[in-house]
């Protein structure tokens, strides 16, 4: 609140589940919440499954658990304890050995999509199409949430409307560390003018 921000979205599952709520009727100011892309993969699924890729604690969510009961049907659960982490280590070739060990119980099955539950498993995506047939959808909740911010926005009026934004990293941890590596991953994504700072 202190850096006068006109909205927020809190860009991880778990954390919309656990604290969108308490934020919204603390905050005197937009909260965009975010839910595993489970809705959009329903609606693609053919009568192959859908698997869902998240942290354990968001599968075991209340928030979950009513989306699955609305659109989980051919739909799996799957756990991934620590990939998160890989990530954040960029350690690539052990996140490609853990969703293999994941994945090969369905593998001899049509998958119809996978959906990444999970805001840092979007940097898994290229590795994931190496892994899955070519007729897998793989989706995540990137796109719908950011059509959400943008309407919450422009209803509010306070969309910016002259020249583009930019974008400015901030950590809670330690600068000389996640900076980089914050960096790094957004690079692969194709952001490539990024500031960085410490709060």
């Amino acid at each position: 609140m202190s850096r006068h921000v006109k909205a927020v979205v809190i860009a991880c599952n778990t954390a919309s589940s656990v604290a969108a709520a308490h934020l919204r009727e603390t905050l005197k100011l937009p909260i965009i919440a975010m839910e595993p892309a489970l809705k959009p993969a329903a609606l693609l699924r053919q009568k192959g499954r859908i698997l869902v890729l998240a942290t354990p604690v968001t599968l075991h969510l209340e928030k979950f658990e009513k989306l699955y009961q609305q659109w989980g049907e051919g739909a799996v659960r799957v756990p991934c304890p620590g990939l998160m982490e890989m990530v954040e280590r960029e350690d690539f070739t052990a996140a490609r050995s853990f969703l293999l060990d994941k994945l090969s119980p369905w593998m001899s099955e049509t998958i119809d999509a996978v959906v990444l539950g999970c805001t840092h498993y979007v940097f898994l995506r290229d590795l994931l199409r190496t892994l899955l047939d070519d007729h897998t959808a793989i989706i995540d909740g990137n796109e719908g949430t950011a059509r959400q911010t943008r309407r919450v926005m422009e209803n509010l009026h306070i969309l910016r409307s002259e020249g583009p934004g930019e974008v400015e990293l901030h950590t809670s941890g330690d600068p000389d560390t996640i900076l980089p590596v914050m960096r790094r991953l957004l690079e692969r994504m194709g952001h490539a003018t990024l500031s960085g700072s410490v709060i």
